[in-house]
């Protein structure tokens, strides 16, 4: 029984849509703040991985754009959308790919933008070319008009016994000092989707050779049911000293939902549990047959915002939705993201349970166990030779791993309930792997008469 992840029922409102150039937005509904959709090309909406800046005092929202129906010249784009307000959205142009240039002559598509010394940075993959597609660079001083980098592409992992080369869906942060570049690739058999890193200096110019792998493997690759075989879209955000990855798992339509894993370093990272931090609607809801392709935005005045894409008829159309993020601070001033519309699911973060899909765990010497390290550490009192028993010490772990609230459940007298205590005391936690809460645990202490 998963007692910390709650069912949340969302409904949808809809308001009249608005319409300009082809580009049409929607009141939001308590499953999104926004709904956007691009309908220029395909005549119905298609707008899919979402990525936002705040670029001098207007909003500016890079994203894929399928080609044409009706014009085979046309190719994978990038649309660019303009908002005052993060919920009303108007086209403001696009990026099409320069056929005079071999590696996007085929398409380019899934940018990211990040804000540097006064310009836009525009990341974006190219398309269509398996193995071969990797990073490209473009800057810009209006955040509309962009200017190729000239050693473009710009990064593609060295093809090894994890990757074939490949590098798509690039995300750019700055972290600790460094630029780090998190990409997804391909395993040599093309079968599963797994993310990469990159890293740059500080004053880097983000073109090709400034990039270095720190590691000769995947940082995440798809292990739990709902990720299937991908792990894609990888989009962060730094809060206190602490990288947040939110990533799609599972390929479109499969059906893709939204992960969450942090990490202290940039590199090694762990999950927050075994569960969706998005997962898709019910049936008939806007994204019942997908929320993927994630990206974080953290505005000026300190919120926090999930944009993602989303559909209901199995990828026929692509909306662009939008939900705040909220944060738990824990104990030791971690923080534990969560949407507003799974606030109850927090609000029993107060409750202390004793029912976890998995417990804490014991956080001690490595290749040793819980009982060994008791065993260890229990000084038999003198006057109590011939006592023996079971005493059972009852304590509160928190999501930190710190613990507390030492009670004898069951004793046999206050001298070897007290060493059991004693003992307890020094048993080092983490959380379990899906807690968000305060869990109850509890130790034997056998004692047995010399």
């Amino acid at each position: 029984m998963k007692r910390t992840i709650l069912d949340t029922l969302l409904l949808f409102i809809f308001a009249p849509l608005a319409t300009a150039s082809g580009i049409a937005f929607a009141s939001p509904g308590t499953q999104g703040r926004v709904m956007y959709k691009a309908t220029t090309r395909v005549g119905v909406s298609y707008a899919k991985d979402p990525h936002v800046v705040k670029f001098k005092g207007r909003y500016l929202m890079y994203y894929s754009i399928p080609p044409s129906h009706s014009n085979g010249m046309e190719r994978w784009s990038i649309g660019i959308a303009k908002s005052k307000d993060l919920i009303h959205w108007m086209c403001a142009g696009e990026i099409t790919p320069r056929k005079d240039l071999e590696y996007e002559r085929k398409g380019m598509c899934a940018p990211c933008a990040i804000v540097k010394d006064g310009r836009v940075h525009l990341f974006y993959q190219t398309y269509g070319n398996r193995e071969r597609d990797a990073i490209c660079h473009a800057v810009s001083k209006d955040g509309l008009h962009f200017k190729r980098d000239t050693t473009n592409p710009i990064f593609h992992p060295q093809p090894a016994d994890w990757t074939c080369g490949r590098a798509i869906d690039a995300e750019v942060a700055l972290f600790k000092g460094k630029y780090y570049l998190y990409y997804a690739t391909r395993d040599p058999e093309f079968k599963t989707q797994k993310i990469g890193v990159a890293v740059a200096e500080a004053d880097t110019d983000f073109s090709r050779g400034e990039w270095r792998e720190p590691t000769e493997k995947s940082i995440l690759y798809p292990i739990l049911p709902w990720e299937k075989a991908c792990i894609e879209a990888p989009s962060v955000i730094v809060r206190d000293s602490m990288m947040y990855m939110f990533y799609a798992g599972g390929y479109n339509n499969e059906s893709q939902q939204i992960g969450l894993a942090t990490s202290k370093d940039g590199i090694n990272f762990e999950r927050i549990g075994p569960e969706p931090f998005k997962q898709n609607g019910r049936e008939g809801e806007w994204n019942a047959s997908e929320s993927g392709h994630p990206h974080v935005f953290r505005n000026s005045d300190g919120k926090t915002y999930l944009f993602f894409q989303e559909n209901n008829d199995d990828g026929k159309t692509w909306l662009i939705s939008q939900e705040e993020i909220a944060w738990k601070k824990t104990r030791q001033g971690r923080s534990f993201p969560y949407l507003n519309s799974e606030r109850e699911r927090f609000n029993n973060s107060r409750k202390i349970f004793e029912d976890y899909d998995e417990l804490p765990h014991y956080a001690g010497e490595p290749d040793k166990k819980l009982g060994d390290f008791i065993k260890e550490n229990i000084h038999f009192p003198e006057s109590q030779t011939n006592a023996h028993g079971r005493v059972i010490v009852s304590f509160l772990v928190d999501i930190d791993g710190n613990t507390s609230d030492f009670k004898i459940s069951k004793g046999i007298n206050p001298e070897l309930d007290a060493e059991a205590l004693r003992v307890a005391r020094l048993i080092k936690m983490r959380r379990g792997y899906n807690q968000w809460t305060t869990a109850k645990y509890s130790v034997v202490v056998d004692f047995k008469a010399r």
